[in-house]
């Protein structure tokens, strides 16, 4: 029964991610827009279906899930990731879905990478994440850098040691 409970808790923590009861108010005026496909959709939830597929594989290893739960929270899966979700971008700032809007004020630069957009926050704030294929990045980047500044990502300490490395 706490496993029941426990897939209801993250189906509905899934769901939260693109869906909200009464949505946030978008401000400004719209500049564009980006509707995820499904792959981009999978990728934005991925964590949620990777926690939600291992409890799924360790409720079958140990025998402890009824193994009729499991096809509703696969359904349940699949319909979530069926919603559609789409980036709009206004002069005020940009939304997800109706779940999340953040203005523009919130961010100093903006960086890119393959298949990722960061909006890189002022201090103590969060980064905004923008997870398009990278074709559909280099359509949405123009949009980004007419109301932030881009900025080339910052290499990881990793990879300078590698860089140092190479260079001697």
């Amino acid at each position: 029964m706490a496993l029941i409970a426990l897939f209801g808790a993250m189906l509905v923590l899934m769901l939260l991610r693109v869906a909200l009861p009464i949505g946030v108010r978008i401000e400004g005026k719209p500049i564009g827009k980006a509707t995820l496909s499904l792959r981009e959709r999978v990728r934005l939830q991925r964590t949620n279906v990777y926690a939600i597929g291992s409890v799924l594989l360790l409720g079958a290893l140990t025998g402890d899930m009824p193994p009729a739960v499991e096809p509703f929270v696969i359904v349940g899966v699949v319909a979530i990731l069926c919603i559609p979700v789409r980036y709009v971008f206004t002069d005020a700032g940009v939304a997800l879905n109706r779940t999340v809007f953040r203005p523009w004020s919130d961010f100093t630069h903006f960086e890119t990478a393959p298949g990722r957009i960061t909006l890189v926050p002022r201090p103590g704030l969060r980064p905004f994440h923008i997870v398009l294929g990278p074709a559909r990045c280099q359509q949405v980047v123009p949009t980004v850098r007419r109301l932030l500044p881009e900025r080339a990502p910052r290499p990881s300490r990793r990879f300078k040691r590698l860089e140092e490395a190479v260079i001697r």
